[in-house]
């Protein structure tokens, strides 16, 4: 479903639509995916929509689209192991890092076979490098999905951008924890911006509430994401 909308979104197709690893829990091997969700079919819908809202579970996909799978038995939502809901969040694109960046586009490219994937994105340092994202390819997912970022705050970070190979590796990063599940709260509307409640439960308790907001595009096609931060209330 997520990589559909992606290419519904980046595309314009038939419907007219033009800190990355938990804190808490168990620690477990950071290979892992956790939840993973299965490859969709990418055939088209037959219906036209005039919004990009009026796609079905619209805002259960923005999340997919930020870094949530979702599981086939249960149809629960939970944050991939390496995702952008994890860490204190951040109030617009300019406090995005390379890191950020690398997280949420290794979530973005999730749905992908492995064999694709590893064709795509071997590391040119050799075997067992991790994943290497070239930089036009990485940078300008970023700028159509995030609103306010640009490749320089990306490439100023060494520890995650190679300029001699023109691209983002990856880095040894956290233990990964348990996975929270999380829940959507009510959608509320300012303008063009729409902001999304989203409960994060761990079994924990250690439960946390958060907002990402959106803004949706003029011509109601597409939309890009303007920040995710602590929610203002406890109340979802």
């Amino acid at each position: 479903m997520k990589r559909l909308l992606a290419l519904l979104l980046t595309a314009g197709l038939t419907i007219g639509l033009t800190g990355c690893g938990p804190e808490q829990g168990e620690h477990s091997s950071q290979e892992s995916s956790g939840v993973e969700s299965s490859s969709p079919e990418l055939s088209l819908p037959e219906q036209s929509y005039e919004s990009v809202e009026e796609v079905p579970d619209f805002y259960v996909q923005v999340l997919m689209m930020y870094g949530a799978a979702e599981d086939p038995e249960t149809q629960e939502l939970h944050p991939l192991h390496v995702s952008l809901f994890y860490g204190d969040g951040w109030k617009d694109g300019s406090e995005l890092t390379a890191g950020d960046a690398y997280c949420w586009f290794l979530s973005f490219v999730n749905d992908l076979p492995q064999e694709e994937k590893e064709e795509r994105y071997a590391s040119p340092l050799g075997e067992n490098q991790g994943w290497f994202f070239p930089e036009e390819e990485l940078e300008s997912t970023m700028s159509a999905w995030f609103e306010g970022v640009t490749p320089e705050q990306f490439r100023a970070d060494s520890n995650f951008y190679d300029a001699e190979h023109h691209g983002y590796r990856s880095i040894s990063g956290p233990g990964i924890g348990i996975q929270p599940r999380l829940e959507l709260g009510e959608v509320r509307s300012d303008g063009d911006l729409r902001i999304i409640p989203v409960f994060m439960d761990y079994e924990s308790g250690e439960d946390r509430r958060m907002e990402l907001t959106i803004r949706i595009s003029p011509d109601q096609k597409s939309y890009q994401f303007v920040s995710w931060l602590p929610a203002e209330s406890q109340n979802i």
